[in-house]
């Protein structure tokens, strides 16, 4: 399965960008650090993280359906990015 572009080349080195809110929720479910939301445009709202070590391993298992995750983490990281979304409109 084809990884689907979600780095936006800001500055690719210290953040990952994604406006998939599943990802997002997958990777703050892995405890990577969410530095916050970009909503340049209304309709879109991209999640920002730091791009720490491991992160791109954690995303390419997720993408071959690789990657253990704590379904009660998962839905509340969900929840909360949902949430953040609400707040930043």
């Amino acid at each position: 399965m084809k990884k689907p572009t979600s780095k936006i080349i800001l500055d690719q080195e210290t953040f990952f960008f994604t406006k998939d809110i599943g990802l997002a929720s997958v990777i703050q479910s892995k405890d990577f650090k969410l530095i916050g939301l970009n909503s340049q445009n209304p309709h879109e709202m991209y999640f920002c993280f730091e791009n720490s070590k491991g992160l791109d391993e954690a995303i390419n298992k997720h993408y071959q359906n690789n990657l253990t995750v704590n379904s009660l983490t998962l839905l509340s990281s969900f929840r909360n990015l949902k949430n953040l979304i609400h707040q930043n409109r």
